[in-house]
């Protein structure tokens, strides 16, 4: 046994431990490789110290100065790449001419376009981030030098107003498109037309105005006494304050002037005394206001330099660019960070040259504008957005059929409501003409646009139009972001699968979000997500239709947000499939009636959306109205808004908890309501004042009513539609404009002043028993 036997068996065990050694050592180095093959290129910029010329970006010593030098390098990587790419900013980073390297407002502090900018997939993910030491502030605006302001109390009528000339003070800016302006518009239409703002120690200052905000921050109004004609001129009995103006340069008018839900801007004409107390304020025909003037309706003037005198308020001389200014607390102006916004954008991301030029030709008229653009990198005037028209082309929608339906009867209105009625085609067919190009970008969205991108950490601030815009993107994450204090937007994020989450949007003029994407003509889902994120202090400007979150498209989430302290809506939009979850209002519609802090209305084919697990809280009118009935509500799903889902919401210290429209397949369950008017208000105004849009004309399909012809759009006895949605398929056989299906059990109430539901037994069962409309 021991002439060899052992021996070999020794030796044997030798062998295998070598072999084994050897193949952990091998592996070891596969690992090593793979993981040295995995090491993300680093690429850094200093705006406050890098060199877009002498650093090649590689280390923090060799930074770059501007974000788009190291988008420039990450170009010219961009075929070559296979690994992830992580650029850190640090920093107070201004737009910057790319031939020049001076700073140049015409264009944005990071502009991304398409495949060339984005990563491949997650394997080659881009990722800019702020550094986690200094930080980093994309500036769309610029600081004000603190010894630029001199006293102008010989002038002004308040303590501490100071003056400065922004020429001298920032003497090689360029302010593309100027300083901007004010500007009419039709429902919902951001009023800022490139208008250039002043933000002091953070916070956006007022227009210079009369009335004065009032002590508690609600705003101050006149009141119309007479209207000489409905669409030109009124006047006040008993003030002639207005007189002060006639010498104003560019004066305008802020009005809820025939409904309080519709609030635009005119500009005067003529001022003109009335009476021995009154005055007489005919308009710029250039400006109608939104439906006309209606004696009672509020109004308040802005932009005027002989108004200049309360804590908080400036004026910027457009023509000698003079700016004025009334420090609050009546401090040195100097004691805090000034700033004008200047650029149009802070961060855009775009998509191709032939998109952009196919939107181009999206049909325009006089009554709708879109104000936020898709960008080249030029500093020309782009193309209007497909998502702002969406919003645009949905508040017009709205806003005519409300019209057509809640107008009072007046002889003095007649022609007006003529008018109209041609203005409604033609909106129509804008709907139609943006319902195709909509699905074109739907289409293009899959491959046009940036994608697998992150941003983390980022402070975007003082854009006139939009802080973070980004339109037919996919796989975009937005992590930690402030994008507050813009002239219009803070956020527009619109394409498939993109993630938003810890997003800071203060301070819009208009709408602080859009948010979505989808095709609603397939019912593929957009999969954007949008979660633990604050939207609030918006509508500064325009204040009504702009809420703080707008939803589009089609199976989008919207998860455990904040949105509040608005004038009128929190959410507001449009689709199918969406989710809300967990999200907190408050504060909201103190300015208006007839409105919803969650709102979606007019509609038999967007349905599928589900409210779950959300607090409403003090949705209520705060501020004095004089056109309708101070009632608001928590959820408004208007004019026959149908097959929506609400479910284990608590609705507390509002004026009424949800308003069923006279829908259809809407389904309530184990909410709770306290401190109330009503819990649930439910109407049958498709068999009453709105029959005409849920009217089925079968000998002549084409001139039914828009919700019908909104299910032929979709060929809705057909999938996907039919599939998604089976009671849309008899739905002409089924009591078309009779709210049906509808279930409201298991919900709780406390302290509802008026009743749970407005409907009784009785309405309910004479609506079904009724006749065909």
């Amino acid at each position: 046994l021991n002439d060899g036997g052992g021996t070999l068996c020794v030796r044997s065990q030798w062998l295998w431990l070598l072999l084994l050694l050897l193949l952990l050592l091998l592996q070891l180095s596969v690992v090593t490789v793979h993981a040295a093959e995995r090491t993300p290129v680093r690429l850094y910029v200093d705006c406050d110290h890098g060199s877009d010329t002498h650093h090649n970006g590689s280390s923090p010593s060799q930074a770059f100065l501007s974000p788009n030098r190291a988008r420039e390098a990450l170009r010219a990587l961009h075929t070559t790449r296979t690994v992830p790419a992580i650029v850190t900013i640090a920093g107070q980073c201004y737009p910057r001419n790319p031939t020049t390297g001076l700073i140049d407002f015409s264009y944005p502090v990071l502009s991304l376009a398409g495949a060339q900018d984005s990563g491949s997939s997650e394997a080659t993910r881009i990722t800019y981030v702020a550094d986690h030491t200094r930080g980093a502030q994309f500036m769309a605006g610029h600081v004000l030098p603190s010894n630029s302001w001199k006293s102008a109390t010989d002038t002004l009528a308040c303590k501490g107003a100071s003056k400065l000339n922004v020429r001298t003070a920032l003497p090689d800016t360029v302010f593309p498109g100027g300083y901007g302006t004010l500007a009419p518009g039709s429902l919902g239409q951001c009023a800022s037309h490139g208008l250039t703002e002043l933000f002091w120690d953070g916070q956006p200052m007022l227009l210079a105005r009369y009335p004065n905000v009032m002590p508690n921050g609600t705003w101050a109004w006149m009141y119309i006494d007479l209207v000489e004609n409905v669409q030109t001129s009124f006047s006040f009995n008993f003030t002639q304050r207005p007189l002060r103006w006639v010498n104003e340069s560019d004066p305008w008018l802020s009005g809820f002037w025939m409904f309080d839900w519709a609030q635009s801007y005119v500009a005067p004409a003529t001022i003109v005394p009335f009476m021995d107390t009154g005055v007489t304020i005919s308009v710029k025909s250039t400006t109608p206001p939104a439906y006309g003037f209606e004696k009672t309706a509020r109004v308040m003037g802005v932009n005027l330099l002989t108004e200049l005198d309360a804590p908080g308020e400036y004026y910027l001389d457009r023509a000698t660019s003079w700016l004025y200014f009334c420090p609050p607390r009546g401090v040195n102006p100097a004691s805090a960070e000034a700033v004008l916004s200047i650029g149009n954008y802070g961060v855009t991301l775009q998509t191709s040259s032939s998109l952009m030029t196919d939107l181009s030709t999206l049909p325009k008229t006089t009554a709708v504008h879109a104000p936020l653009a898709l960008l080249d990198l030029s500093p020309v005037a782009p193309p209007d957005s497909v998502p702002e028209l969406m919003a645009a082309y949905q508040h017009e929608a709205l806003a005519s059929r409300f019209y057509s339906n809640k107008i009072k009867p007046r002889s003095a209105a007649w022609q007006q409501q003529q008018q109209h009625q041609q203005h409604q085609q033609q909106r129509q067919q804008l709907i139609d003409n943006y319902r195709c190009k909509q699905q074109s970008l739907d289409e293009n969205a899959r491959t046009g646009g940036v994608q697998f991108v992150t941003f983390s950490g980022f402070k975007i601030s003082f854009a006139k139009m939009a802080g973070f815009y980004a339109t037919t993107v996919n796989n975009v994450q937005l992590f930690d972001l402030d994008v507050s204090n813009h002239g219009q937007n803070s956020l527009v994020v619109h394409g498939n699968n993109n993630l938003i989450q810890r997003v800071r949007a203060w301070g819009a003029g208009c709408t602080a979000s859009l948010i979505g994407g989808g095709d609603q003509r397939t019912l593929t889902q957009g999969n954007n997500t949008v979660a633990d994120s604050d939207f609030a202090y918006y509508a500064r400007i325009t204040r009504v239709y702009n809420p703080g979150v707008t939803f589009v498209g089609v199976g989008n989430t919207y998860r455990n947000l904040t949105v509040h302290d608005a004038p009128q809506q929190a959410i507001f939009g449009s689709g199918n499939n969406h989710v809300f979850d967990g999200n907190h209002v408050y504060d909201v519609c103190y300015e208006v009636d007839d409105s919803g802090a969650w709102y979606m209305g007019r509609s038999w084919v967007e349905r599928g959306t589900v409210l779950s697990n959300n607090r409403f809280e003090r949705v209520r009118t705060v501020e004095h109205i004089t056109l309708g009935a101070p009632h608001v509500n928590a959820i408004y799903l208007d004019d026959q808004l149908s097959g929506t889902t609400i479910v284990n919401n608590t609705i507390s210290d509002s004026d009424q908890g949800i308003l069923i429209g006279g829908g259809r397949d809407t389904n309530v369950r184990f909410n709770h309501f306290q401190k109330c008017r009503n819990a649930v208000a439910f109407d049958n105004r498709g068999m009453t004042w709105q029959a005409e849009y849920c009217t089925f004309d079968a000998q002549n399909p084409s001139k039914s009513g828009q919700l019908v012809l909104d299910l032929f759009a979709v060929n809705y006895t057909k999938p996907p539609y039919a599939t998604e949605y089976p009671q849309l398929v008899n739905l002409l056989q089924n009591h078309p404009c009779v709210p049906v299906n509808n279930t409201v059990s298991d919900n709780t109430y406390c302290n509802v002043t008026g009743v749970f539901l407005t409907a009784t037994a009785h309405n309910m069962t004479t609506w079904f028993d009724s006749p065909p409309v």
